[in-house]
């Protein structure tokens, strides 16, 4: 997985503009953006002031991107608008993958083939 990512780091205003400038890159084509994690903090269901969902609404409802969101600690029913599905199917479909929360389900990712990966929670730099 590590030749795919784009960069890793935890300051969030960077990733934003990261973020942002792949979009610039690909704004002729649509986009496909895959989001792991939604929450707080790690292996939490706390969306109370979470900075990974101001990321992910920057780019909710943006002509060009299709977005996804896999967040295993949050009932789907209650978040319908964050386009919640399974991680498999996530990055299944994804151009890019952002990787927010460093969830313990992530964690157990083995590979991700031929898609950039954006690490802002530092989870590919876990041991």
């Amino acid at each position: 997985m590590k030749k795919n990512i784009l960069i890793s780091f935890g300051t969030r205003p960077e990733a934003i503009k990261l973020a942002k400038l792949i979009y610039q890159l690909k704004k002729n084509k649509n986009v496909k953006i895959g989001f792991l994690g939604a929450t707080y903090k790690a292996n939490s269901e706390d969306l109370r002031e979470s900075p990974s969902l101001k990321i992910m609404n920057s780019f909710l409802y943006k002509k060009k991107i299709k977005t996804y969101v896999a967040e295993p600690n949050i009932e789907r029913e209650k978040f319908k608008y964050l386009n919640l599905t399974t991680t498999k199917y996530l990055i299944k479909k994804s151009d890019i993958i952002v990787i927010l929360v460093n969830h313990n389900e992530f964690k157990k990712l083995k590979t991700i083939k031929n898609k950039k990966v954006l690490d802002i929670s530092g989870l590919l730099n876990q041991n």
